[in-house]
């Protein structure tokens, strides 16, 4: 059973906040990242903003990876984290998802940093 406070990575690909249908578990009936730390809470997560120039998408780059995953496999989450509201991360409308836990922030890497901050996020270069 999933904790309240968790989150399933569904074979899909998709988190689901408590209520998933598919136990956790991927086609293989392996188990699937229910220990990525990707929780409701936002002082669960690390992120780091940098501005890209020299990308076909330019601007502030913003990424997000639960504090828990980073600490024990030292590297990047690569699943889908909902920003939708009631989804993990409930980012506000500036942040849109690019790719798996990349998000493009309309403004400055300041104004980005400040959100995430301001919303309890710890700042991280997580080996980027």
């Amino acid at each position: 059973m999933i904790d309240d406070n968790k989150v399933c990575i569904c074979p899909l690909g998709a988190l689901m906040i408590r209520g998933c249908q598919c136990n956790g578990m991927n086609d293989g009936d392996e188990p699937v990242y229910a220990e990525a730390g990707a929780t409701v809470n936002p002082r669960d997560y690390y992120f780091y903003a940098i501005h890209k120039t020299n990308s076909l998408i330019g601007g502030t780059w913003v990424f997000i990876c639960p504090k828990s995953f980073f600490d024990k496999e030292g590297y990047q989450f690569d699943q889908h984290l909902s920003i939708d509201a009631g989804g993990p991360l409930n980012l506000p409308d500036p942040f849109d998802e690019v790719a798996e836990t990349q998000f493009i922030f309309n403004g400055s890497v300041a104004q980005a940093e400040s959100i995430l901050k301001n919303m309890g996020m710890t700042r991280n270069k997580m080996n980027l």
